[in-house]
């Protein structure tokens, strides 16, 4: 007979699994990707891991956590394991960086985050899915094996996930830290604990319902009073250690650090440092001020986009002619910091008069404002990132190009060094100068440690010369520390323009655009470099790889596994399998990389993209929880969700090639449709694994295996997901999206996944 206070004590239970599962995934997405320094590839190779260590732990708590008698205890003890893993896979992902040897300030590359997010997400991963996967048999057993039981279990744990990621990321986010997030969640965990006493049997569970309580009164008093903070203040110094830490927020765009010492502050943003006040780097930002305003006879009108503060409007303020300055910082909380050690140039920067300050993404700004200006200041961080790349595409370029008034000038730096390969910084500098002369007919470019790039829609830009240069410079009274007619000399030699052009020459370079992102691949490239002969090599031959390349092998590992078909039946099902996992995680990395390239805030509104996915995921499997006993339909079943997927692809595709570029402006309904692709996305993936998991067992059932053999065959279906997922996370992050592009990845996926189609119609029916 079903007790009904435990059956609604277990229903609470699920809701509450579900919000835990949702709340910590997304927390750590955010914590990895401080640590990776934000590179959005990375979340493929992350939400990789966690869902290939949840498998894991989700088929040994099937195996375990529901056998009978042990349900209330076992359940108990897996709530409160989770609860303090999550705050302790915080911490980890602080300090793991210092523990394998990398400074504070340096990013981490490609190999490292494979490694790390398989190291840290291990134990947390694991945990929940074997928790899930025990609260779904006590649900099972609880309703006395009622067919539709694990349907609804699912439901449940669903709409715990659309309730927590919902309310992380439009409420908790903005308002707490991690830990304090993390407090919360050992809350509701031990509430759910205790409610496990209504269970049938458990008395078995009272000594976890004992430090349940135990571990509630400690998480409330951290929470009440000032213990959270200081559990994040201690982290964060463990996190830099060796370096004065003076101040540290997360904010809805960034993680930022403000470390202290020889009377500067440092900025740093997700890890790698931003701005230095008072300015460290005088060469550097006199060239990148004063070169672009002298070429100008005139400049009155001038736009930065980004790191004006440290040096750079200090620099233009020196220029009497200038009447107006718009300086465009994305995130307030970061200049609100800057303020808070400031210093009296900064103050100056500001506050002066002819200073405008505009909190608002750049993109967003230039779009819709209806000035003009002489000078663009482009000091943003170089494109190794999507947030960063979408200010460098040819469609960007063309907006600043509308905005310029007739010879008005761009001015952009890019990091070089001659020991660098072709494929590392001397590629991002081709593809760099390709894509600026696409949009500009005139440039001029000043090699050195930075190339300083220069373009105009007129033709005056070319006419520079020291000689002008220095002129400009003393009928302006400006005083400049290092820029005198020797320097000059040094800086503006024709020779040293020509070398730099001539290296640049039969370079195989890639255009970059929204939907094209060009600049990502040598981006990624040249901080790898050192690490990895193998990655290096890698990424350079990915570089190089085109679409029609890859739709080649794709048709080579199809005729495989269609020879092998023959020998081994149901290898067609191992292989659609492991190609829905591989296109589930590609597609919704795409998603995430476009919404990134659109709106620039990812970070803040990962919470609620990912929870449109996972819930989609528990849709999926909820729908297919009765089991069909014929074989025939789920085959066929099985077959529709290849075409769907097929489809899904195609949509996409259409929606990125007709759009062409990013909408000059933003609307909320359209922000709908990613989170409507990523739950039809979750939808399709969730209901595919069930309905293979049973033609399996009937083929383990038709060639009457024991109980061991079967054993093997769900572990080997696990397998198949986990190495799916891994490959859709690195294959997707690393190759894929930054070398081939949004639109023909999703070309890529489709004729992958037709492919399996067609592998199915093979399939044998009996």
């Amino acid at each position: 007979m079903v007790n009904p206070k435990g059956l609604r004590s277990l229903i609470f239970v699920l809701f509450v699994v579900g919000i835990g599962g949702i709340v910590t995934q997304t927390i750590l997405l955010r914590e990895m990707l401080t640590i990776f320094s934000g590179n959005e590839f990375s979340i493929g190779i992350l939400v990789g891991s966690w869902i290939g260590w949840a498998s894991v732990g989700a088929f040994t708590g099937g195996k375990t956590g529901g056998r009978a008698g042990m349900q209330a205890g076992t359940l108990a003890w897996s709530l409160l394991l989770f609860s303090v893993l999550f705050p302790g896979s915080i911490y980890l992902i602080r300090i793991v960086k210092i523990m394998i040897g990398i400074p504070p300030g340096m990013g981490v590359g490609i190999i490292e985050v494979i490694c790390l997010s398989l190291l840290v997400l291990l134990p947390i991963g694991f945990a929940h899915g074997f928790l899930f996967a025990t609260a779904c048999s006590a649900y099972t057993r609880l309703t006395a094996n009622h067919p539709s039981s694990i349907g609804k279990a699912h439901f449940y744990t669903m709409l715990g996930m659309i309730a927590g990621g919902t309310t992380l990321s439009y409420t908790i986010i903005p308002s707490y830290h991690s830990f304090q997030v993390a407090m919360g969640i050992v809350v509701l965990h031990g509430t759910a604990c205790i409610f496990i006493f209504l269970f049938p049997g458990r008395s078995r569970a009272r000594t976890a319902a004992v430090s349940a309580l135990m571990l509630l009164a400690t998480s409330v008093i951290l929470l009440t009073g000032t213990g959270a903070d200081r559990i994040r203040q201690e982290t964060v110094r463990g996190q830099w250690h060796g370096k004065k830490v003076a101040s540290s927020a997360d904010t809805l765009y960034q993680n930022i650090v403000v470390t202290e010492g020889e009377s500067r502050y440092t900025f740093f943003s997700d890890g790698l440092p931003l701005l230095t006040t008072p300015g460290r780097d005088t060469a550097f930002v006199e060239e990148f001020v004063h070169l672009p305003l002298l070429a100008h006879p005139s400049p009155q009108e001038i736009l930065v986009l980004g790191s004006g503060a440290g040096g750079v409007i200090a620099e233009l303020l020196k220029h009497p002619t200038i009447r107006r300055i718009d300086y465009i910082e994305t995130d307030p909380i970061l200049l609100r910091m800057v303020r808070n050690f400031a210093t009296p140039a900064t103050v100056m920067e500001l506050t002066d008069n002819p200073v405008k300050l505009h909190y608002m993404d750049g993109m967003t700004f230039a779009r819709k404002t209806r000035n003009t200006y002489d000078v663009i200041l482009l000091g943003l961080p170089p494109p190794r990132t999507l947030q960063a790349n979408r200010f460098f595409t040819r469609e960007f370029f063309g907006v600043l190009k509308s905005i310029l008034k007739q010879d008005g000038i761009l001015a952009l730096a890019v990091m070089d060094s001659p020991a660098c390969s072709a494929g590392g910084l001397k590629g991002l500098n081709a593809s760099m100068l390709r894509t600026l002369e696409m949009v500009f007919p005139y440039s001029f470019i000043v090699p050195g440690p930075f190339n300083l790039f220069m373009v105009s829609a007129g033709p005056d830009i070319t006419r520079i010369s020291p000689a002008l240069i220095h002129e400009r410079l003393t009928d302006r009274a400006i005083a400049a520390t290092l820029i005198n007619p020797d320097y000059l000399e040094r800086r503006l030699q024709e020779g040293h323009r020509d070398r730099f052009l001539s290296s640049m020459k039969g370079m195989k370079t890639a255009l970059n655009s929204d939907f094209v992102p060009g600049l990502l691949s040598p981006g990624l490239l040249y901080p790898n470099q050192p690490s990895s002969l193998f990655l290096t090599t890698w990424l350079n031959i990915s570089r190089k790889t085109g679409t029609h390349t890859v739709v080649i092998l794709i048709v080579a590992l199809f005729l495989l596994f269609l020879i092998l078909q023959r020998k081994y039946g149901t290898i067609g099902l191992s292989f659609a399998m492991a190609t829905t996992v591989f296109s589930s995680i590609t597609l919704q990395l795409l998603l995430l990389c476009a919404f990134q390239i659109f709106y620039g805030r990812l970070f803040s509104e990962i919470g609620i993209l990912v929870t449109a996915f996972m819930a989609g995921i528990t849709g999926g499997w909820a729908a297919t929880s009765t089991p069909s006993r014929n074989n025939r339909r789920d085959l066929t079943s099985l077959k529709c969700l290849e075409i769907g997927i097929v489809i899904l692809s195609v949509v996409v595709f259409l929606l990125f090639y007709c759009l062409g570029a990013v909408p000059k402006t933003e609307s909320f309904s359209f922000r709908i449709i990613f989170i409507a692709f990523l739950l039809v996305l979750g939808f399709l993936t969730g209901m595919e694994s069930p309905i293979a998991n049973r033609i399996f067992l009937r083929q383990a059932d038709r060639f009457r295996l024991n109980t061991d053999q079967t054993g093997k065959t769900a572990g080997f279906l696990c397998g198949v997901n986990l190495l799916g997922g891994w490959a859709g996370g690195i294959l997707g992050g690393l190759f894929l999206v930054p070398t081939l592009g949004l639109v023909n990845v999703c070309l890529v996926v489709a004729i992958l996944k037709l492919g399996s189609f067609l592998l199915l119609l093979t399939f044998p029916k009996k």
